[in-house]
C-alpha cells in the first residue's frame, strides 16, 4: 500500500501544477506518469513474493506486433469506422506477433478456450 500511497500523493501535487499550465494535456499526461508508478509499485510488490522472469526477448517482438498494428491503424484511421478499425487492428496485431513468433497457434487456442 506505501507505493500507493506514495503514487496517490504525487499524482495529487502533479495534477494541482500541470493543470491550471497545460489544462487537460497536463492532466493526460500525469495521469500516464500515475499510471507508470503504480505499475512500478505493483511490480516491486510482486517481486517480493514472486519470482517471475520476464521473457525480454518476446516481449521485444511483441512491442514490435503493437508498432506494426499502430502503424497500419493510422494509415486506415481517415478511412475506416471505428469498429472495422479494431476488429483489422485485432486481427493485424494477432498476424504479426505469430509471424514474429512471440505467440504460436497452441498459445493463442489456450487463450480463446473457455
Amino acid at each position: 500500500i506505501k507505493y500507493f500511497l506514495l503514487t496517490a500523493a504525487i499524482s495529487l501535487v502533479g495534477y494541482l501544477i500541470v493543470i491550471p499550465l497545460y489544462s487537460y494535456w497536463g492532466a493526460a499526461w500525469m495521469t500516464v506518469i500515475s499510471e507508470l508508478l503504480i505499475t512500478i509499485g505493483a511490480w516491486l510488490v510482486i517481486q517480493q513474493h514472486v519470482r517471475l522472469r520476464i521473457p525480454w526477448m518476446i516481449m521485444g517482438k511483441l512491442a514490435l506486433a503493437s508498432i506494426i498494428m499502430a502503424a497500419l491503424a493510422w494509415q486506415l484511421a481517415a478511412t475506416l469506422s471505428v469498429l472495422p478499425l479494431i476488429a483489422v487492428s485485432a486481427i493485424v496485431y494477432m498476424l504479426s506477433a505469430m509471424a514474429l513468433r512471440a505467440i504460436s497457434v497452441t498459445e493463442l487456442k489456450n487463450l480463446i478456450k473457455p
